[in-house]
């Protein structure tokens, strides 16, 4: 049974920077950070959430949902992980057969020894008999951090050539012509192998530039992920679920009257527009197969929000939980999300396979919590740097929506977008 231990925050931007190196000392940890976001609909209970060390853990390559479940209702406590995207060959008959730079296990939770939540002023360590939360508390307080002390100089690689994108993205188009899929989210992968960066620091640096409400800063061992995604896959509370799809993006501009000419341009684009609304047909059928009969219902269609570097249409979808589901089921049903897949889900994945020419692992997959009241949240990993410690590789995978009406150069500069915070994080 966990203790609850309260303390009272003075300096809380500087306790949470110096929680990310006090969490760097140990093996395992996740960090999310909603960049106090919290205070908006939906978008968080807390406005930091981290797990930190391990009391027990699961990870699997197969039959991971019921492996999943199993160890929920063993353990019911906090748990919290990730499913990398190749999970979809679980649940249905496909294959990941690229290279992967940086592996992931399909399926990795663990019950943290403590769970630390931060809300407005207050912090709270949720903990066992053993743990001595006062001397955790004094102990992160007392860091020293400086922020942004940093120089990567680094110059990322591509997969594949600008050339050989714009003909994939034509030749994606021809299947979309003859009716294969209606929307595909097609990827690319920057890399660097031989080069080694300091985590807190990077992850610092890219969530000052972009304080995105589903941030997170995850370590397993030897592996990172860095990211500054704003987008939620999946929420559970009660007896209610919510999906948080993006499609449609726009470049933020220093100038006013550029920024909303930026804007007013994204709400006017019908094929923006139609990105979205596909992808909300998907997650509407997705949630439905889980869902109480007649209860899935779109809240919210192609809600401009704004963040730091870009400007997006986010839909929220939500239903009634079906009684005789849980929030396993939940997951086994949406995953992937329909956001990083394409419409109909199945034909663009095998699609996906043929044409990407990296293994996507963790990238389109989930990190996120479920906590002892089955109440769980979910982010996509998007905007993100992936970083292996031990053989000093470092990934940065990008991708959008291909429809109909993409443009292929314009989809080309949709990902140089994307991806600046990225790259900027570790020039």
């Amino acid at each position: 049974m966990r203790k609850v231990t309260s303390f009272k925050l003075k300096q809380r931007k500087k306790f949470i920077n110096n929680l990310t190196l006090w969490l760097n000392k140990h093996d395992v940890f996740i960090f999310l950070n909603s960049n106090q976001n919290s205070k908006k609909k939906y978008y968080g209970e807390y406005d930091v959430l981290a797990g930190i060390d391990v009391v027990s853990c699961i990870k699997s390559n197969k039959n991971s949902f019921s492996k999943l479940r199993d160890y929920y209702n063993e353990k019911k406590d906090w748990i919290m992980g990730s499913l990398a995207y190749d999970l979809k060959n679980e649940t249905e008959n496909l294959k990941s057969e690229n290279k992967e730079l940086i592996c992931f296990d399909n399926m990795y939770f663990f019950q943290p020894k403590i769970i630390l939540i931060i809300k407005n002023d207050k912090v709270e360590f949720h903990h066992f008999e053993n743990v001595n939360a006062n001397a955790l508390f004094k102990e992160i307080s007392s860091i020293k951090f400086k922020e942004n002390v940093i120089s990567n100089n680094l110059d990322l690689n591509s997969r594949e050539t600008k050339k050989e994108y714009l003909q994939k993205i034509k030749d994606i188009k021809k299947h979309i012509q003859l009716g294969d899929v209606y929307e595909l989210n097609y990827c690319q992968e920057f890399y660097i192998e031989g080069h080694k960066i300091d985590p807190v620091q990077t992850y610092s640096l890219l969530n000052s530039k972009s304080l995105t409400p589903f941030s997170c800063f995850l370590k397993y061992h030897e592996k990172y992920l860095i990211s500054s995604t704003p987008e939620r896959y999946i929420k559970g509370f009660e007896d209610v679920v919510i999906s948080q799809p993006i499609k449609g993006t726009s470049k933020r501009y220093i100038d006013e009257k550029k920024d909303k000419k930026s804007k007013d341009k994204l709400l006017k684009s019908k094929k923006e527009m139609s990105e979205n609304i596909m992808t909300v047909d998907l997650v509407r059928n997705d949630l439905a197969r889980v869902a109480k009969r007649g209860s899935v219902e779109v809240e919210e269609l192609c809600g401009l929000y704004t963040f730091r570097q870009v400007h997006q249409l986010v839909s929220t979808i939500k239903c009634k939980l079906d009684k005789d589901k849980d929030w396993v089921d939940v997951l086994e049903k949406t995953f992937p999300m329909g956001s990083m897949t394409g419409t109909p889900k199945f034909k663009s994945m095998e699609l996906i396979e043929k044409f990407e020419n990296f293994k996507r692992g963790v990238f389109s997959g989930t990190v996120g919590y479920v906590d002892p009241n089955k109440r769980f949240d979910f982010n996509v990993i998007i905007r993100s740097i992936i970083y292996d410690s031990l053989n000093k590789k470092i990934s940065v995978p990008v991708g959008g929506a291909i429809t109909a009406k993409s443009n292929p150069e314009e989809e080309y500069n949709e990902c140089m977008i994307k991806s600046e915070a990225m790259f900027n994080s570790l020039i």
